[in-house]
């Protein structure tokens, strides 16, 4: 968990890579009444089968509304160098029928379900009152199972759905306990295949603008994307040059 340069500020990147080589809780999608399969698959075997078991218990989210936080022990290594495995799995409901805006709002429900979960682990062991900045990567959501949402229409709605969670949890701190609670101060979102992790690099940048305009918010896109581990090249245009900041290992 790392401090975010400003308290209203909210970062963004894109990380080229794979997910076995993510640091942070994964926030992902689940459709109704679908398998957990792929980037789920993967994901539930970073948290030591905790998706599956509520699968199989009939507590996964699925429908409108329903979101899930799963977080894998962190051993002494891990938490030296910061790395926290988890997931966030927010419903989507009927599979063909996402929208943008039902997202967005799918998206605030996750990340409130998440901070608030971050928060009951927190109050037991930490006095501190400065409150707790948190980074997520996040998978291009609805992008590539949604003939409705394109990878700008997925990067638009996820960081709506940030900035939305982060004030609606602004205006409810815990009185009780005198701790504000946390928010997520950066979103990575991961791509495995070049050409969508440019599109979507290009397409946060175009998003932060509308953003901030609409919501009087701090939005700061990193300006070149990142190179992790795992990734793919499907397509590399002339436009990818200069995109790269630095190998992640």
């Amino acid at each position: 968990m790392k401090s975010a340069p400003a308290r209203s500020t909210l970062q963004v990147s894109v990380l080229h890579g794979d997910l076995n080589h993510t640091n942070h809780p994964i926030l992902l999608g689940h459709y109704e009444g679908d398998t957990i399969a792929g980037a789920e698959r993967v994901v539930d075997n970073m948290v030591e089968g905790a998706l599956s078991q509520r699968y199989h218990l009939g507590r996964y989210p699925g429908r409108n509304g329903t979101a899930a936080v799963a977080l894998a022990p962190s051993s002494e290594i891990q938490q030296s160098l910061d790395v926290q495995h988890g997931a966030i799995v927010i419903g989507l409901g009927k599979w063909g029928e996402l929208t943008p805006s039902a997202l967005t709002q799918a998206v605030s429900q996750g990340i409130t379900e998440y901070c608030l979960h971050i928060h009951q682990c927190r109050g037991a062991t930490d006095s501190s009152k400065a409150p707790v900045e948190l980074t997520i990567n996040s998978l291009l959501i609805g992008s590539n199972t949604s003939a409705n949402i394109a990878v700008e229409d997925s990067v638009n709605a996820i960081v709506r759905g940030v900035v939305l969670a982060n004030r609606a949890l602004a205006q409810r701190p815990n009185k009780s306990q005198g701790l504000m609670l946390p928010r997520v101060a950066h979103v990575q979102f991961i791509e495995r295949f070049l050409d969508v992790a440019v599109d979507a690099a290009k397409s946060a940048h175009r998003v932060a603008k509308r953003i901030v305009l609409e919501f009087q918010t701090v939005v700061q896109v990193e300006p070149h994307m990142e190179k992790g581990s795992g990734g793919l090249t499907r397509l590399v245009p002339s436009s990818t040059r200069g995109y790269w900041r630095r190998w992640t290992i």
